[in-house]
Formats: structure tokens, C-alpha cells, sequence
């Protein structure tokens, strides 16, 4: 899922933004994106600090707010990821300097021209896609399938049926028998992969889609609800941790 926030403390602005990008979204339902949005830099400061890590894909950031402003907020992000994609849109020119100052790749001024939001849109998407990728081969029962690894959300297994959740082509999921094959074997390398936890004997989760963690259960970016057995949860809570600790450290 391809995460987008936007912040505007103006609410008339704040729904022109995201009405732009909601159609920009409709346009390519491939992208399956979602939008989340901010009246304050605030409240966007908060959610960040809740979560640990940046939970989105690229940043949609007004210049001109109260108490915590565009920059400021763009700084904030910046302790966090370095090259998570900002975009800042204004009314006014007079931030660019300090706009660029914390690596914002547009600049963009109000009244928001669609078809240069669509061009940035475009440009960030396209290096998202590209980012470099590992790929596995998954034989099911439509034949052998590639997929990247790290588009995998998670794995459920039922009736020596595992089924891949992929957040590529809208959210799909690729069905593989595995009747030679305990679940843990079928999944092969993933299982060694320090993104992926198992929670529950039947499940494996990607630690970068877990929306919320509560002592029960993960709730993913697509609202499904993984169990997490309670002999594991301690082992769990750690594997979270280290991988939140790893990625606030890059």
C-alpha cells in the first residue's frame, strides 16, 4: 500500500490538496494508494513520534502554519528517513531556499496546478516502483510467479494452502499449495528475513505493513486482524522493537 500525507492547517485548502490527489489516485488504481490528512503540523509531528518511524510514502506539506511549520515539520521528517519524498505547497515563494534546505524534491504554489502534481506525483511513484527489490519465485496454482519480497504484506496458511497478500497490482493475493511442505518450509527465505515475523503458526507478517500492534493481535494497512499466540508475544514484542530500533537508526 503506497501511503500519502498531507498537512494543511487551512481545512478549505487541506480538502482541495486531497481532492487533487484522490483524482490523481483514480487515475491509476494500480498505484493502491491511500490518503491521510492533517489540520495541523501538530497533529502530523504526533503521529510520527507515535509510530517511531515514517509510516508514509511521500509528504504533502503546507509552508505557512502555526507553531510547528512546513520546514520545521520537513526537518522533523528528515531526523527520521533521508529520502523519504517531500513536497511542500504554498502560497507564497518567499520559503523555497529553506524548502530545499531539507531536500524537498517540488516546490509547489497555490492554487495547486493539477498537472504538475500529477508530474511530481508521477516522479516519486516512479522511484518508489524502482528502489531496489528482492525477488522470490512462488509456485501456485496459476504457475510460477515472481513477486518482490518486499511487496509481501503477509502470509496466511490454511489447509496446507499458503496465501501471499501482495500490495502490488491493487492488493492481490497469490494462492500456493504446499502438501510436500510444512508452512515454514514452503516460505522458504522469507522466513529468514529480519522484515517478516511469525505472531501465530499460521501466519507470517511484515513488520513495515503493521498498522497497530495491540498484545493480541497485528492490524495490517489493509485492516486484516493477525493473531498473535501469547506463548510468542514476548518473543514478538522484541522482534518489533529491534525492527522499529533498525529503522529509526537508518
Amino acid at each position: 500500500m503506497y501511503r500519502i500525507a498531507i498537512c494543511d492547517n487551512d481545512a478549505a485548502q487541506l480538502c482541495n490538496i486531497a481532492n487533487c490527489v484522490q483524482k490523481y489516485l483514480m487515475d491509476r488504481r494500480d498505484m493502491n494508494g491511500v490518503v491521510e490528512t492533517f489540520i495541523s503540523s501538530e497533529e502530523l509531528a504526533e503521529r510520527i513520534m507515535e509510530q517511531g518511524v515514517i509510516p508514509y510514502n511521500v509528504f504533502l506539506l503546507d509552508i505557512l502554519m502555526p507553531d510547528v511549520n512546513g520546514i520545521s515539520l520537513g526537518r522533523c521528517i528528515r531526523e527520521k528517513s533521508n529520502d523519504v519524498p517531500i513536497i511542500f505547497i504554498t502560497s507564497t515563494k518567499d520559503f523555497a531556499f529553506e524548502a530545499y534546505g531539507v531536500n524537498a524534491i517540488q516546490y509547489l504554489t497555490k492554487p495547486l496546478d493539477e498537472n504538475k502534481l500529477s508530474e511530481v506525483m508521477d516522479r516519486v511513484y516512479e522511484e518508489y516502483c524502482n528502489r531496489p527489490k528482492h525477488i522470490v519465485m512462488l509456485k501456485s496454482i496459476d504457475g510460477v510467479i515472481q513477486t518482490a519480497v518486499e511487496d509481501i504484506m503477509y502470509i496466511e496458511n490454511k489447509g496446507r494452502i499458503a496465501t501471499y497478500s501482495v500490495t502490488t497490482g491493487g492488493g492481490s493475493r497469490i494462492i500456493c499449495p504446499h502438501a510436500s511442505e510444512t508452512f515454514e518450509q514452503s516460505v522458504g527465505e522469507i522466513m529468514d528475513n529480519k522484515d517478516f515475523i511469525q505472531p501465530h503458526k499460521s501466519y507470517f507478517a511484515n513488520l513495515k505493513y503493521v498498522k497497530v500492534f495491540r498484545n493480541d493481535s497485528f492490524t495490517m494497512d489493509d485492516d486484516t486482524a493477525i493473531p498473535i499466540n501469547q506463548k510468542r508475544l514476548a518473543a514478538v514484542r522484541k522482534s518489533y522493537l529491534l525492527y522499529m530500533s533498525r529503522l529509526m537508526g537508518e
